[in-house]
């Protein structure tokens, strides 16, 4: 399939979508069923119709059903081989994507709790293939019941995705770095949607209540950055239109983002990024704003999760390291499970002004919850391990 570079976004997306729903189930035998998901299933995706083709900026997902007894690992080794493949069909074909096939067995999605990505799937999800409706199952829910630290893990998500960024980033496309950053911003305002009383699915639909969303935000202590609103108007002319006014990201195939935005006016999305995530990362984690309707039953659940979080990570470990990582894991329980203390690390690496001290550099390589391989290593090693550990153990889980 080779689309015209005069076709819509929309009409790419159902063109792709079906070409999936041949192809996946024929590579993969166990599929049961394929649900879009993320941008394009809302119609959002992020694609450049460029006269080469169709270059998506946005990844395409999607869940792929499967029975209960197929083990999520080895389908996940296996979707991952298949996704490669038809990516690389696809790019012969004049379209440019990520695809992600992620494996969901049959019962997941009658077991999802109240969560962002279940409720966006719930309500904005696509089942492109199979006999079974499994959008069916899951169970409604008000969005008001998704627990408000949802916003600080998308938060802390994010700045381990900008720090996997400024260690390899820049070996992307000029567009697809401009990208990451806006989707960053975008991702900001979800965040505050949440807690601010303001959630809607949709990058479009948040953005409409942007005003009410900062200005609540920052009545309520907030310290964001003063280009902050102008940011996110960007960030969202650019999800929506990536090329016009960005023609000059094109145009480039190579070369620094920052002097490549300095020079065309855009210089303070990137150089006021950080000082974003830090000021909402920390908003959050303020005493009451995420737990102040704890309860004796809520300290229970978070410290079975830290049992949790810690217990799967030693039974993913072996020999040696699981010994160390034992020992490890007993000096570090009392401070937060391994989710907890990646973020942390993450965050502290951030900072632009204390990131690359070695006061930083020492508490990381004290809090990390895998042993850093060096024990004197430098920003960019604890970086890349705090980040490997993320991509590891923690992207697809939630413990």
């Amino acid at each position: 399939m080779r689309p015209a570079t005069s076709a819509s976004a929309s009409e790419i997306i159902e063109a792709l979508a079906a070409e999936l729903a041949r192809r996946v189930p024929a590579a993969f035998s166990p599929c049961l069923g394929l649900i879009l998901t993320g941008s394009a299933a809302r119609q959002e995706a992020t694609i450049a119709r460029r006269p080469e083709g169709a270059f998506w900026l946005s990844d395409l997902e999607l869940l792929v059903v499967t029975p209960d007894f197929v083990d999520p690992r080895a389908a996940g080794r296996e979707l991952d081989l298949v996704s490669a493949l038809i990516a690389q069909d696809l790019r012969s074909q004049g379209i440019s994507v990520k695809l992600e096939l992620a494996p969901a067995p049959e019962r997941y999605f009658s077991r999802i709790r109240p969560h962002l990505f279940g409720y966006e799937l719930k309500h904005c999800g696509r089942q492109i293939l199979g006999t079974r409706n499994y959008l069916d199952r899951i169970p409604s829910f008000d969005w008001r019941l998704i627990p408000a630290e949802e916003a600080w893990r998308l938060v802390s998500n994010r700045i381990v995705e900008w720090l996997e960024y400024l260690l390899a980033g820049a070996r992307r496309l000029p567009a697809e770095q401009f990208y990451i950053l806006a989707k960053s911003y975008l991702d900001l305002l979800t965040a505050l949607t949440l807690v601010t009383g303001h959630y809607a699915p949709g990058y479009a639909a948040r953005f409409d209540h942007k005003d009410a969303v900062l200005d609540r935000a920052r009545r309520h202590g907030c310290n964001l950055p003063h280009g902050f609103d102008d940011a996110l108007a960007i960030a969202f002319r650019y999800k929506f239109n990536p090329e016009a006014g960005f023609e000059f990201l094109w145009t480039r195939k190579d070369g620094s983002l920052p002097d490549l935005l300095r020079r065309n006016g855009f210089d303070r999305l990137y150089d006021e990024l950080p000082a974003a995530f830090l000021a909402i990362w920390k908003w959050l984690l303020r005493p009451g704003r995420l737990w102040s309707n704890a309860t004796t039953t809520s300290h229970i659940r978070a410290l079975a999760s830290r049992v949790r979080g810690w217990a799967k990570l030693l039974l993913r470990s072996e020999g040696a390291t699981r010994a160390d990582l034992l020992r490890r894991s007993v000096r570090l329980f009392r401070h937060g499970s391994p989710r907890v203390l990646t973020y942390a690390c993450a965050a502290r690496l951030l900072d632009p002004q204390s990131g690359r001290t070695e006061e930083t550099l020492a508490w990381v390589r004290q809090r990390l919850p895998m042993p850093p391989s060096a024990e004197r290593g430098d920003w960019t090693a604890l970086a890349n391990a705090t980040v490997d550990f993320w991509r590891r153990y923690l992207r697809h889980s939630y413990a």
